[in-house]
């Protein structure tokens, strides 16, 4: 199992569905031994609100990523300044979505969770052999690994934040069973 880099995007679709009741960081550690956040991902986390009125599931992962090898999620601050300053340039392409693309190269980390579907098109065309997988994906490989609680209500949920269609879900599926053949 590798590592992924994940984007606010997917962050913050899995605090919405923290609140319906499905918690998808207490499953991410069944897929990967740690996640790397970037240092711009958790500024955007924690510019979300003042300290004071920040929700507690904010507060709860900022306080989580850790700089150490003992820390499931990561700070990565690890990255190729050149890159990182050319995908900022781009169209729909956020400053937290640059910097885990960039990291993601710089690191040789290939698999970036991210749930912006309008800068997909934008980091693809840049860096076509990463792995871009959004919640769906990971939803999919979660219920193809028996590890996705109550899957049928799980994808309801999922779909009430992500707003998928049926072809994304049969896209997603078979991503998920290429992940776990590669696995």
């Amino acid at each position: 199992m590798t590592p992924a880099v994940i984007d606010t995007s997917a962050i913050s679709s899995w605090f919405k569905l923290q609140r319906r009741g499905l918690n998808v960081f207490d499953l991410l550690p069944n897929l990967m031994p740690y996640a790397l956040i970037p240092q711009k991902v958790v500024c955007e986390v924690e510019a979300h609100s003042p300290e004071m009125e920040r929700p507690n599931d904010f507060q709860w992962f900022i306080n989580n990523v850790g700089t150490n090898e003992t820390s499931f999620f990561r700070l990565c601050t690890a990255s190729d300044s050149v890159i990182l300053q050319e995908l900022i340039k781009l169209p729909k392409v956020d400053g937290g979505e640059a910097e885990a693309a960039a990291q993601s190269n710089k690191i040789a980390v290939n698999w970036l969770l991210i749930d912006d579907k309008k800068c997909l098109p934008q980091l693809q065309k840049v860096f076509p052999d990463f792995h871009f997988h959004n919640s769906l994906t990971l939803f999919s490989i979660l219920e193809q690994t028996a590890l996705l609680p109550n899957p049928e209500e799980a994808f309801a949920q999922l779909n009430k934040v992500y707003n998928y269609n049926t072809a994304q879900r049969r896209q997603a599926m078979q991503t998920a069973e290429q992940w776990l053949r590669l696995k």
